[in-house]
């Protein structure tokens, strides 16, 4: 056009300029970048202008002088024509100063003023357009609360050292059994869940509380009323139980908190924070869902620990650290070797030699268990190939397997590769895999086994339902006694009846029976005597390796002979 643009940093000083027709020519001697605004003036009234030297001084101090208070507008004549001096800000609230040179549309008044007026109208309407960009970027779209970008902004001002702020509590909460409404009904059911809760916890929280949706089920609330949080988490908690109806159908989901109080005293940076409330909200879930916790040094140590485990977990079954030992089972009429259980072992490079219950659990977690199976099987079939070389033949090998393999169709394939174990080899699986029926993907499995002569035993079995249902469908070879039920006997009289009433079951459908954990003779007799046809336990033997196990079988001893 033909005016000239200067901008200006907040320092005052020029960032660059724009040259159009005015008579500010040759802007880069007039504004060279770097050049501050009061200097720049100078340079225009004396070398442009050339307005009497007197007039100098109040000519610049009009011009470059900063009142937010009183934004300026000044019109001025020159030469050859009229120009205008404007002071304000832009919708950012920086100041912004400029000098439009008018003399092109000297004369022409209404489209001067409706030229500054289109000006005024789209700086307003920038304004209002940033106002909402800044609202549409701190609030959730769906639910109308603050957002994770809010939260952070919120726990910035509230971690802030400098701040006069106190403590406050954080609560996270998370929603049980959100998925399977998601999963039946429909991701708009699930957006209507999501508002439904936004609702609850928006009509519950105290007017200073901080409410946000910070992605997908999980909602965080701030309090500064610490001593309230664990009430507010057991109302959320019993408010969200309720059913609603959604979509026309009644929904029954549940929500689980965790607690971390930020304290000013011992400040912790914020995503230490989030972080323990995250491990209060994990354990609350690990207790049963439809909890809520609150965040201890033992849940820190807890969390670091499974942390530790986890990495190792994974790099012991890259570095070969579990192995197997067996365990001895014995006939109970004539004391004979009739099979081993094979029991793995963790040799942790710290920690030393670990059992089962030490890390099985968190292996399921990971999703590692199969390949956890896949090793004891391997290398049960390895010490087996020893044991038959050195002329040790062991009549049957019980090995225990993770309930999701029976859905897994490489299990047939990895026991067709083992043809030595064929017709000797036994999985244990835990009784609270069966119900009263098996679906298709387990039978499938099962009958490929069968074809290779395995046999199914059942693990730790107890008097449930699904116990006896399951008896009926899967129809095993032999079921185990739980060691927590020998454990009472024979002084317990109820445990004792319940021992008997097993056994009469399993006989009466052709089912072996295999007592575990015997320790005492008396246990012994009494089991004998209920009808266990197996027995097993540190009464007759300790487990050990496969090396250990030779040597044992070829000792001497009234209770060793092989079946």
């Amino acid at each position: 056009g033909n005016d000239t643009l200067v901008i200006y940093d907040e320092d005052d000083c020029v960032l660059f300029a724009i040259e159009g027709r005015s008579k500010y020519q040759n802007t880069d001697r007039i504004f060279p970048r770097g050049k501050h605004i009061v200097d720049a003036h100078k340079r225009i009234v004396a070398e442009v202008l050339k307005l009497p030297e007197a007039e100098h001084s109040a000519w610049v101090d009009e011009r470059t002088r900063y009142s937010p208070e009183r934004p300026y507008e000044v019109e001025r004549t020159t030469e050859t024509g009229r120009g205008l001096v404007k002071d304000g800000y832009s919708p950012t609230g920086a100041r912004v100063t400029s000098f439009l040179d008018l003399t092109a549309v000297l004369g022409k008044t209404e489209l001067y003023q409706e030229t500054l007026r289109q000006v005024e109208a789209n700086a307003a309407a920038l304004r209002e357009a940033h106002a909402e960009l800044q609202l549409q970027a701190s609030t959730d779209a769906l639910t109308g609360l603050n957002n994770r970008r809010s939260l952070e902004n919120e726990l910035k001002r509230l971690t802030d050292p400098n701040a006069a702020t106190g403590a406050f509590a954080l609560l996270h909460l998370d929603l049980d059994g959100f998925k399977a409404i998601n999963d039946t009904l429909g991701h708009q059911a699930g957006d209507d869940v999501l508002c439904h809760v936004a609702d609850t916890l928006r009509g519950m929280a105290q007017p200073d509380d901080f409410v946000s949706r910070v992605g997908g089920d999980e909602f965080i609330l701030i309090s500064a009323d610490v001593d309230t949080a664990t009430e507010k988490a057991k109302r959320f908690i019993e408010a969200l139980s309720e059913p609603i109806e959604v979509m026309g159908e009644l929904c029954t989901f549940g929500a689980s908190v965790g607690i971390a109080v930020w304290d000013p005293d011992t400040p912790i940076h914020r995503d230490r924070l989030l972080g323990d409330a995250d491990i209060a909200l994990y354990h609350a879930k690990d207790q049963g869902r439809g909890r809520f916790a609150t965040v201890t040094d033992d849940l820190r140590a807890a969390v670091r620990h499974r942390k530790s485990m986890t990495v190792a977990l994974h790099l012991a079954l890259q570095n070969d650290e579990f192995f197997v030992v067996y365990q001895p089972q014995f006939d109970t009429a004539t004391d004979t070797l009739v099979g081993v259980e094979a029991l793995i072992r963790w040799n942790h490079p710290e920690l030393g030699i670990l059992t089962p219950p030490s890390f099985l659990d968190l292996a399921h977690r990971l999703r590692i268990i199969s390949d956890i199976d896949r090793t004891v099987l391997r290398k049960v079939a390895e010490d087996d190939t020893m044991w038959r070389q050195s002329g040790l033949h062991v009549p049957s090998l019980s090995v225990n397997i993770a309930s999701e393999r029976l859905r897994d169709p490489t299990l047939v394939d990895e026991v067709g590769c083992i043809p030595h174990l064929h017709h000797r080899l036994n999985f244990e699986v835990l009784e609270s895999v069966f119900s009263d029926q098996l679906d298709e993907g387990i039978q499938d499995v099962l009958h490929g086994l069968a074809e290779f002569g395995v046999r199914i035993d059942v693990d730790d079995f107890c008097l449930g339902l699904s116990s006896l249902m399951g008896l009926l469908a899967l129809r095993p070879e032999r079921l185990k006694i739980s060691r927590d039920f020998v454990a009472q006997l024979p002084n317990s009289a109820r445990h004792a009846d319940v021992v008997k009433f097993i056994v009469d079951i399993a006989n009466s459908l052709g089912i072996e029976v295999i007592a575990e954990g015997v320790e005492t003779l008396a246990q012994r007799q009494f089991l004998a005597e209920a009808g266990c046809q197996v027995l097993q336990g540190y009464y007759f033997a300790r487990p050990m390796t496969a090396k250990d196990l030779l040597v044992y079988t070829q000792t001497p001893s009234p209770s060793k002979s092989l079946g």
